[in-house]
């Protein structure tokens, strides 16, 4: 499961990317999105399972929602490299928006 749980975070990061096009993101800014949403892939949700268990189910609907982090990223972002500070708020707004028992559980200080 451990292998499992390292490709998935590889496309959860690769989603990212593809949603931030042309702006990079900061080693700090990775390091912000793993501590996020690494341990969320074993986080049970409302429905009592966690993500890792329904990826093949939702996977593609997960990934949506990574890009669109991406995206947020992006436009908050014009140039240049995006920080943690970039990636939290975007998070904010994707998760926000997302009607998903799947989200996590904590809060983002800000």
């Amino acid at each position: 499961m451990a292998e499992q749980k390292e490709t998935l975070w590889g496309q959860m990061l690769l989603a990212v990317g593809r949603g931030a096009g042309e702006i990079r993101l900061s080693d700090a800014a990775v390091a912000w999105l793993y501590d996020r949403y690494y341990p969320w892939l074993d986080q049970k949700s409302e429905n009592g399972d966690t993500p890792l268990e329904v990826w093949g189910e939702r996977g593609q609907k997960f990934l949506g929602r990574f890009t669109a982090i991406g995206q947020q990223i992006a436009a908050s972002q014009p140039a240049g490299d995006a920080g943690p500070d970039a990636a939290a708020q975007a998070a904010v707004v994707v998760e926000d928006d997302s009607d998903c028992p799947y989200c996590p559980k904590t809060l983002i200080p800000g």
